[in-house]
């Protein structure tokens, strides 16, 4: 069996935490013809001192020391150090399992290939996923073949990392082929040229390496300003490619390549950078899409998310695709009495409440408790609440028999203890910073009653976002009753677009209709009349999401056309006994005439014909439609 001598470089930077596993992994190895490079890169932890036992212990080792100058300085100091045939990086917060060099030297080794690839994990949270899938190779490609980027065009938009290859180090020297110093993203660079360099290639699907996200200083955790590095390496590596005269070959898999590890970047980048990073993102990619065939890019896998970066604004985009990105925060403190309550009730929504509690975990303001209602689903939201839950203290479930959203919404506030209450619903969201937005309203006119705030509808089936402009109609940097929004006051009575001072609407009692469809209006009228204080918040705070299935988009039935008619009466009801229906009668006349239009355009002809037969008897609603003409 041919035994190839093999250099295996780790570049160490405060791996403490980490580094006797990574090590130990590489000792298990039944393979003995090897050299275990390590660089300590300046670490300031006890890394160096570990690595110093290991080596005293297995004359294999060696560790080289160095000034902090990156992971690349590393790498490459590593290779010019490496006596090997061929090269095996590894991180020094990962670990590879046993048997890979065997199975490289029995199965590999024998072809002399110049790049062999291996399959991995990637442990993140509880989630276990793989580097690669047999669909990024050509089909007539199998495990152990010879190959070269002919067969792989697929695989150049996943996993980039260099740590699940061995390199032969002859076709490294030969091709001048060495990290990107002073940037992060040298295994995009590294890994594309090399696989677009190499003339033998071999791969197996076995897991032979481990990539654990779980080290909070690993450089791959969070970007500041060296995130925008990535475009220097796309810049050099399309210098590169032209010069090979490639560029026609690979247009499309780069672009690809781009805007995922753009959209990846992006999610990973401080928030301070990451409106210019977004703005330089949808630059570049505007570029390069002019110069390609839309009908060849709407082809290509996850375009859409591309699509979403060039056709929204940075708070959209940030706020929709970012969000997918994130990991759940279980680790936070919970504070006993927060500032805010969001109380989320939830009935048969499994593919929307991710996104609905993921905008709660990314605020930037993390003083909240989450009250999730599950009111009696049949499709498992329940258990996606509860999964979500177990995983973050802020978050408390509670489940009860299917009685409506006027239901949940009462017992979740019920169980609020924050000193602010939110209603949200579970197939919407709230935008990242809406929760600070808030607080800063709220510090700012000395703990209103009430706040209202601006929204955005996102139309599901479009993936189009339209921005709802009549906030702008309210006053601004005041504090005001209802007697300064008459006019206005009716333009969207709903529940969740606004913030409630908890004490002032537990005090006064206030609770939605149970077992009807439009809760919202009654309650609304109640909170705004009798509040003290009212004020805005006049940012785009809250997504309100417009799909087929929802309460407000499914058919007309009799039972809906009741609860509206039932709706509006109370509200007539209490706007007379509170002696304000004067005041008010044109905007809410006005409101109920556009809710009428609405729903008789939804409704059979016979029902439309004993609606409005229904309405003529009533000289009340008569009478309030006549003032709204």
């Amino acid at each position: 069996m041919t035994t190839p001598f093999i250099s295996v470089i780790i570049p160490v930077y405060n791996a403490e935490p980490f580094l006797s596993r990574c090590m130990e992994s590489i000792q298990a190895q039944n393979y003995l013809n090897m050299e275990i490079i390590c660089i300590n890169d300046g670490s300031t932890d006890n890394s160096l001192e570990l690595l110093k036992k290991f080596s005293s212990q297995d004359k294999r080792i060696r560790v080289l020391t160095q000034e902090n100058q990156g992971q690349s300085a590393a790498r490459n100091r590593g290779m010019q150090e490496a006596k090997g045939e061929y090269i095996s990086f590894i991180d020094a917060d990962d670990y590879i399992k046993n048997g890979l060099y065997d199975y490289f030297a029995e199965n590999a080794a024998k072809v002399e290939p110049d790049v062999f690839m291996f399959n991995g994990d990637i442990i993140q949270e509880n989630e276990t996923t793989s580097f690669f899938q047999q669909s990024m190779f050509s089909d007539n490609v199998k495990e152990n073949d010879v190959f070269d980027y002919r067969q792989i065009t697929n695989y150049f938009y996943g996993n980039q990392s260099i740590c699940n290859k061995i390199y032969r180090r002859d076709f490294l020297l030969a091709n001048h082929l060495k990290m990107i110093e002073g940037k992060v993203f040298e295994d995009t660079y590294f890994n594309f040229m090399t696989l677009v360099k190499a003339q033998k290639i071999q791969y197996t699907l076995q897991s032979f390496y481990v990539y654990c996200n779980n080290n909070p200083s690993s450089t791959t955790k969070t970007f500041s300003e060296n995130a925008f590095g990535l475009f220097d390496v796309f810049e050099q590596m399309e210098q590169e490619i032209k010069k090979m005269d490639l560029w026609t070959y690979f247009r499309y898999a780069i672009f690809q390549l781009e805007f995922e590890k753009l959209i990846e970047t992006l999610g990973m980048t401080a928030a301070q950078y990451q409106k210019k990073f977004f703005e330089l993102s949808q630059k570049l990619l505007t570029r390069k899409l002019f110069l390609l065939n839309n009908k060849i890019c709407l082809k290509l896998k996850d375009f859409h998310l591309c699509h979403y970066l060039l056709n929204y604004n940075f708070n959209q985009f940030r706020d929709l695709v970012l969000l997918e990105q994130e990991k759940n925060k279980g680790g936070v403190s919970v504070n006993p009495i927060p500032m805010f309550s969001i109380v989320v009730p939830i009935y048969n929504v499994a593919p929307y409440l991710p996104r609905c509690i993921k905008s709660l975990q990314q605020q930037t303001l993390g003083d909240y408790e989450v009250i999730c209602v599950n009111d009696g689903s049949t499709d498992g939201s329940g258990a996606i609440a509860d999964e979500y839950a177990a995983k973050d203290k802020r978050i408390k479930v509670l489940h009860q028999a299917n009685m409506g959203l006027g239901a949940a919404r009462n017992n979740g506030a019920a169980e609020a203890k924050g000193k602010y209450l939110i209603f949200l619903d579970s197939d919407d969201w709230l935008s990242v910073n809406a929760l600070e937005k808030m607080k800063e309203t709220i510090e700012n006119y000395n703990s209103p009653d009430v706040g209202l705030f601006g929204f955005e509808r996102y139309v599901l089936e479009q993936g189009a976002f339209v921005v709802d402009k009549n906030i702008e109609l309210f006053p601004e940097d005041k504090i005001f009753n209802f007697h300064d929004i008459s006019d206005t006051m009716y333009l969207h009575p709903c529940a969740w677009n606004k913030f409630y001072r908890r004490e002032y609407f537990q005090k006064n009692n206030f609770k939605f209709p149970t077992k009807v469809v439009f809760e919202d209006l009654l309650v609304h009228t109640q909170v705004l009349v009798q509040a003290q204080s009212i004020t805005v918040c006049k940012s785009d705070l809250y997504y309100y999401t417009i799909r087929e299935g929802s309460i407000m988009n499914s058919v007309v039935g009799d039972k809906k056309i009741h609860d509206l008619k039932i709706a509006v009466k109370n509200t007539l009801s209490y706007l007379k006994e509170h002696q304000v229906y004067n005041e008010l009668k044109y905007s809410f006349g006005v409101f109920v005439k556009n809710a009428f239009n609405m729903h008789l355009s939804k409704m059979s002809e016979q029902q439309r014909d004993m609606f409005l037969q229904s309405i003529k008897e009533d000289s009340e609603i008569t009478e309030l439609l006549q003032g709204a003409i």
